[in-house]
Order: C-alpha cells, then structure tokens, then sequence
C-alpha cells in the first residue's frame, strides 16, 4: 500500500533545471503568462481566424527560426494592450523563439516609453514640420519587438565638411516614462532610444560629459499630453541630452523615477517586487532551504497545477479549499521527515503562495519585465551565496 513514507523528500525541489538557469526576464515572465487562462482562451479563440498574410510575414521576420504555426491571427494587435506581448503566441511553447535583434523584445509594448509626438505638438502651435524652424524633428521607428530606423521630417541640417563637426549644442529626447509600475526595463528602452538618436546627431554634433535631464509631470511644457496616458500622476516626462554622458543621465533618471516608484501603497509583493522573490525563512530557526531552491520557481511548480478556472477566483484559498494541500503533495513535500523549511513552506501554501502565484499569472508577470527579474539572476544568486559559505 502506498503511502507518504514511500518516498523521500527531495531537498531541491524548487531548483531551477540548467535550461532555465538561461532565461532572461522575457522567458521567465512568459513562464507565467503561458498559464493565465485569458491569455489561453484568446488565443485559441483567434487560432481560428486566418492570418493577413503580410501581417504575418512581418512577425515572422522577428523571428530566427519562423514558424506560422506557433502564431495566431497575426493582424490581431489586442495582445500588444491586453498582455504586453508583440504577437500572439501558442501557450504550449515553454520557450520564446529566439528573435534576430539581439536588442529585440517580446515583451517589448511593456518596455518602451511614450516618444515624444512632435506633429501633435507642431499641429496644436499651427505650424508644420516645412516651416517651424529648428529642424529636422527626429522620431525613432517602432515595430511590435522593438526599434528601428530615425524617421526624419523637416529641413536636413546644412551639409558640412566629413572631418569637422559643430560645438554641442543640446539636442533633448523626451519620452513619457510611467512610475505606476518598476522602471528598470523603461530606462532599458530609453536608452537604446536615446543611443540611435545619438548615432544621427553625432554625426555632425560633437558630444559632451556634461549632463542635462529633465524630469517633470505629465503635461509638462506639452511634451507628452496628460490625455495620452492613464493614471497621469505616476507618469513623468523625461528628457535626455542625446550628446551627453548617456549612461550617467540613465543613472539620474533612476534615481528620481524610483523615488516616485516608491510611493506605492499595496501588497508586500508590490512593495518588495525588487527583492528577487526570495526562499520564506523559517521564524526564529537557522534551518534554511538550500540555496539551490529559489522562490519564483517554487510559484512557478504551484503555477502549473492550478486549475484554470482557479485563477480567476476572487479568493482562491477560500474558494478552492484543500487545492493548496492537494498541490503541496503533488509537490512531495508533505512527509514526517521534512526538514522545517519545507514544513514552514507548506503552511504558507494557503496564506501566501497561491495567492501570489495567481498574482503573476494573472498580472504581475508583467512586473518580472518591468524590474528585469529573472531565472537567470536567481542563478547568478545561487552561485554567489554557494560561494560564500
């Protein structure tokens, strides 16, 4: 007969196989995403419909080794809104395909700030891009994985010789970041928007060490209009001198941003986001898991046993009684001679875990993007803290 006794417990259970020891934060958001049943009704619901084929051939060409039938009516741009992903992509896939642009992103609608619109502004002072002076007016190309070309309108600057470039002059990029949510994939996309506007103006501009930001509300200057955003109080207008010291202007960008960041009020995990979701101790005992075991793996395993319907429950630890016990065994981690780590685990299944899980099924997956949390930087922790004992 078999019973709990018949097995031993495994004291890594929750350590991440050497596959997802590789996954960057695209790959580990889309761990959890894959699980969220709207995300799987939608896209079985469009499965059906036939993809525009130039719609198709557009995201195929994203994608190293294209597949059509891993996409879903590929004209369909709901997914970009709804769940922060460039194209709708079978929930079966455990692994994002691999893009060309190593620069590029998946989940690249929840990276990119809001660019300046400078023909809103140039149409609100009744000007056009042939007459308003100071020109050309510079806007980066975006596609659903990520940026492109300078799409330039207005006069070109006069030429001049290859060899001689003019003194600096500021030249601002200003973008719309959003505070409701962590910056730091913002702050990415930023700076590769304000690098390929760089790459335009040094051409004839030379550059300093000299940094100048800004950073105001939403509205400011009408940069980026209130209307353009939600929640304007948590957006911020940012500007960069593209000729400055770029990394340094990031750094101070960081600073203010998550300062305003920080004034969230909410739950723990909101709060702590940034805290790379470590292992629960056990109160008042020494006795911790391993460092092998890493947390976000853990709601990972928990992820991929709840039942669908369980995710969109109000409560789900009252609404599903005994599903946390049920997938504390499935998890094997339920016997007498647990070491008290795992013991405490369990007895958080029902307060903590199932609930956060559902939160990053549901939506917090989307944070592990905008923090650029990941497996493999719970793999790079793993490997810190073995070498500190």
């Amino acid at each position: 007969m078999n019973t709990q006794n018949d097995f031993k417990f495994d004291p890594n259970v929750f350590a991440l196989t050497t596959i997802e020891k590789g996954f960057e934060s695209d790959d580990t958001a889309w761990q959890f995403l894959r699980w969220n049943p709207d995300y799987r009704e939608a896209f079985h619901r469009l499965r059906d419909e036939k993809s525009d084929a130039d719609a198709l051939e557009a995201i195929l060409a994203h994608i190293k080794a294209p597949n059509p039938e891993l996409l879903a009516c590929a004209q369909d741009k709901t997914c970009a809104k709804r769940f922060g992903i460039a194209a709708w992509l079978d929930p079966e896939e455990e692994r994002l395909p691999a893009l060309n642009n190593p620069g590029d992103s998946w989940f690249f609608p929840l990276m990119k700030p809001l660019q300046e619109d400078t023909m809103i502004k140039s149409q609100q002072r009744g000007a056009s891009y042939e007459t308003r002076p100071g020109g050309p007016w510079l806007t980066v190309r975006e596609t659903p994985f990520g940026y492109r070309e300078i799409l330039r309108t207005g006069p070109r600057p006069p030429a001049r010789p290859p060899a001689k470039k003019d003194s600096h002059s500021e030249r601002m990029v200003f973008t719309a970041i959003d505070c409701s949510v962590p910056i730091d994939a913002q702050l990415i996309a930023l700076e590769k928007l304000v690098r390929t506007h760089r790459e335009y103006w040094n051409e004839g501009i030379c550059t300093t060490d000299t940094p100048t930001v800004v950073i105001e509300p939403i509205g400011w200057n009408d940069v980026i209009l209130p209307s353009r955003v939600e929640n304007a109080d948590f957006w911020r207008t940012v500007g960069i001198d593209v000729l400055g010291p770029i990394k340094k202007q990031i750094e101070e960008c960081r600073s203010t941003l998550a300062d305003v960041h920080g004034r969230l009020k909410g739950d723990d995990l909101i709060l702590r986001f940034g805290e790379r979701f470590p292992m629960p101790k056990v109160p008042g005992s020494k006795n911790a898991a391993p460092s092998s075991n890493r947390y976000l793996k853990a709601l990972l395993l928990i992820a991929e046993r709840i039942p669908h319907d369980a995710f969109r429950a109000n409560n789900i630890d009252a609404d599903w009684p005994g599903l946390a016990h049920q997938i504390a065994k499935e998890l094997r981690i339920v016997h007498p001679e647990r070491p008290q780590w795992m013991q405490a685990f369990d007895e958080g299944m029902s307060t903590w875990h199932l609930r956060r899980t559902k939160n990053l099924v549901m939506h917090f997956y989307a944070w592990l993007v905008h923090a650029q949390l990941s497996f493999a930087d719970e793999a790079k922790k793993v490997k810190e803290q073995t070498a500190a004992t």
